[in-house]
């Protein structure tokens, strides 16, 4: 029995038991760091000890079964405390060094596998302890493979629980956040790069596309290709250069049809509020920025945000919009998207005065009669 005098919760390893049969284990000391105590005292040590343990003789062979059991007992269900803390005690093990990377096979791991090191690796940028040398021993290749897998989470599993969602979101801003690192740059890029502006408008796409004669070539490159030979296909079975065009545009959409509901519940506020976190970063980033920018404007989405009733609630709104005020920011930074030159005052009042020019064209066109006030205004 502990202090309080109740009994400890059985020490049940997971690897050991059914899913379905486990209860996570609650923390001896919940809102606090494990003492050695409860590390010794938790059921996750032996099991630890007899598959991953550093240092331990005899270890079992690599069993598949033991990363679903410990997902499905340990990192999955509504209990953000309780998954957190679980988290802890498994980054103290080594779980993700030892058993989770040194076993991951691209074509043959799980969800709960890809899931699994996802959110160990959130739990090491929490902990500020250093995450991609672990990943940099195995090549460069395996990297590359391992994020094609996270990238096509959503698609591979379209019913993903929103704590699922809201660590793939999560580890997309450590990413971001790394792109000083040259192999995780390279395995991110491709994500946010120029195939996205397929979903764009014709017109807007036209607009960006005649102010870089660079990425007029690039374009015309793409579309060649997209005709031509087809690449891989994932495992819901789209090309892989499909999947890594539509995966933001997709984000995005999901984001804005979650923000028309009158209320959300506190896991898909939360995840509503990790998403608008991501592409304040994605914006405030130029290699990123260039990219997104143009598929915000086209899906207006600071005034969808605007008019959505969420973001318009006094209590729960608030951080959405301080995030969006940032989004707003950003967006009408003045800067050259293509070429990262600051913008002078007047290029910035040109910019805007050609985009009052499109709309008063536009309203001339289709809503002369309503909208007369807005044509003749000079």
């Amino acid at each position: 029995k502990s202090a309080k005098g109740t009994k400890r919760p059985a020490k049940a390893p997971p690897g050991e038991a059914k899913a379905n049969g486990a209860k996570r284990q609650k923390p001896a000391n919940p809102g606090s760091a494990p003492t050695v105590k409860d590390i010794m005292n938790d059921r996750l040590t032996p099991l630890a000890k007899k598959y991953w343990g550093l240092g331990e003789k005899n270890l079992r062979p690599y069993d598949a079964k033991v990363i679903e059991q410990v997902y499905s007992a340990e990192l999955s269900g509504t209990d953000l405390k309780a998954i957190a803390a679980r988290a802890v005690l498994l980054e103290f093990s080594s779980y993700l060094e030892n058993y989770l990377w040194k076993n991951f096979k691209p074509d043959k791991a799980s969800f709960a596998h890809v899931m699994s090191i996802m959110m160990m690796v959130n739990e090491k940028f929490r902990e500020g302890v250093p995450v991609w040398d672990i990943f940099h021993i195995t090549g460069e290749d395996h990297i590359g493979a391992f994020f094609d897998r996270v990238f096509s989470l959503p698609s591979e599993k379209p019913d993903m629980s929103l704590i699922e969602r809201t660590s793939l979101v999560l580890f997309m801003i450590n990413c971001y956040a790394s792109l000083e690192d040259p192999t995780i740059r390279s395995c991110c890029m491709k994500f946010i790069s120029l195939p996205m502006w397929k979903h764009i408008s014709q017109a807007r796409l036209r607009e960006n596309l005649e102010a870089s004669p660079r990425l007029q070539a690039a374009w015309k490159a793409i579309s060649k290709g997209s005709k031509g030979k087809k690449g891989k296909r994932t495992k819901r079975g789209k090309d892989d250069a499909q999947a890594e065009a539509d995966f933001f545009p997709m984000l995005i959409k999901d984001f804005l049809g979650r923000l028309t509901k009158k209320s959300l519940q506190n896991l898909e506020q939360r995840y509503v509020e990790r998403t608008m976190e991501l592409l304040v970063d994605l914006l405030s980033r130029l290699p990123t920025r260039r990219f997104l920018r143009p598929v915000l404007l086209d899906c207006h989405f600071v005034v969808r945000c605007r008019l959505s009733e969420t973001v318009k609630n006094e209590a729960k709104g608030r951080l959405l919009r301080q995030l969006l005020q940032m989004i707003t920011f950003y967006e009408e930074f003045g800067i050259d998207d293509v070429e990262g030159k600051a913008l002078d005052e007047r290029e910035i009042e040109m910019r805007r005065a050609g985009r009052i020019e499109r709309l008063q064209g536009l309203a001339f066109k289709y809503f002369q009669k309503e909208l007369r006030s807005l044509v003749l205004a000079s």
